[in-house]
């Protein structure tokens, strides 16, 4: 069942256009990346769909209501279905980790008592347990966030946004809170959006990539479909360079743009979900007469699917694309290439 509908959204201040005819839906339980640099949009777009601004045209439906068309006092029933992770956790010091987490349900008109229950609840949820009582000051950048992720959620939300939720956090703390949001996910079926720059986040965690450039939507669909369909698109080259397998620089510089007799191409291969598990190597070197090389690369995960994502070395030149060859299997993006054998 669908959530949320985008169509048709820009947002201009001034003349100034930070979103131009953004369309998309989300489907009740997706995890959804929104990815791109600096100025592409991706703030916008949040504060339209937490109703904090209204677009100059276009519609959002959220669980069937239309967010452009409410009235002030409906908006702030709409807004407790919509929870928010931010990127430097905004908690209060003055309160301390429980009262913190208590403050939406507090200003929703909760019975004291049942802020009590709800509060343990969401403490055990984000594995808070013995920190109720400490104040944001005493916690961790992770622990600080697991707090804000228990707070977003406190009024049991249909959707929560996530804005560069992990950014201000190291790697290893940022695998341990994108665990966290995948197993409230799982268990509770909550949609996510997550907004921000980081490639490497949204290739382990989203079902589906949304990419926004310059204020337009300019892709939508898997991981998989993005690196396998991104050749020639500098856009897109750029923001999957940080999670692409590159060439070493000593193939790099021996590499030309001319077949030489003898000479390796190099290619790079995309294998989709299906594909991944297949022994394609060795079904490229027996049934094509090749001698295959792994330069760099291999499997990675995508929003919980296996894939690959590798650059080659063939002993002949390509004469059809890999895809004809092995039953649509695999696929090359783009024949990078050629070096000298031995390099």
């Amino acid at each position: 069942m669908t959530l949320l509908n985008v169509s048709g959204l820009s947002c201009r201040f001034g003349s100034q256009t930070a979103l131009t005819d953004v369309s998309f839906e989300v489907e009740k339980g997706e995890i959804v990346g929104v990815i791109g640099s600096s100025g592409a949009g991706k703030s916008t777009l949040l504060r339209c769909l937490c109703a904090l601004e209204r677009p100059t045209e276009g519609r959002i439906l959220l669980d069937g209501a239309d967010l452009t068309l409410l009235t002030e006092r409906e908006l702030v029933a709409a807004r407790r279905k919509v929870g928010l992770v931010f990127q430097h956790f905004n908690l209060l010091n003055s309160r301390s980790v429980a009262a913190n987490i208590a403050l939406p349900l507090e200003i929703a008109g909760w019975s004291k008592a049942r802020i009590a229950d709800r509060v343990a609840e969401l403490l055990t949820l984000v594995g808070l347990e013995s920190h109720g009582s400490k104040r944001p000051s005493q916690l961790s950048g992770g622990q600080k966030q697991r707090v804000g992720i228990a707070r977003a959620i406190a009024n049991s939300p249909s959707l929560l946004l996530c804005d560069e939720a992990t950014s201000a956090l190291d790697p290893h703390t940022t695998a341990s809170i994108l665990e966290l949001l995948a197993d409230i996910n799982r268990t509770l079926g909550l949609t996510i959006i997550l907004i921000t720059h980081e490639m490497e986040v949204v290739r382990r965690f989203a079902h589906r990539v949304l990419v926004l450039d310059d204020g337009a939507l300019i892709e939508n669909g898997s991981m998989a479909t993005l690196l396998r369909d991104s050749r020639g698109d500098p856009r897109l080259e750029r923001l999957l360079a940080d999670i692409r397998p590159t060439l070493p620089e000593a193939i790099r510089r021996k590499m030309t743009s001319d077949p030489q007799s003898g000479a390796q191409t190099l290619v790079r291969v995309v294998l989709d979900s299906k594909a991944a598990g297949t022994p394609f190597l060795s079904r490229l070197t027996t049934r094509f007469d090749q001698e295959v090389t792994l330069v760099q690369g291999g499997s990675l995960e995508c929003g919980g699917d296996l894939m690959t994502d590798m650059i080659l070395g063939l002993s002949k030149p390509l004469s059809a694309p890999l895809s004809i060859f092995l039953d649509q299997e695999a696929h090359v993006t783009e024949v990078l290439g050629y070096v000298p054998a031995h390099h």
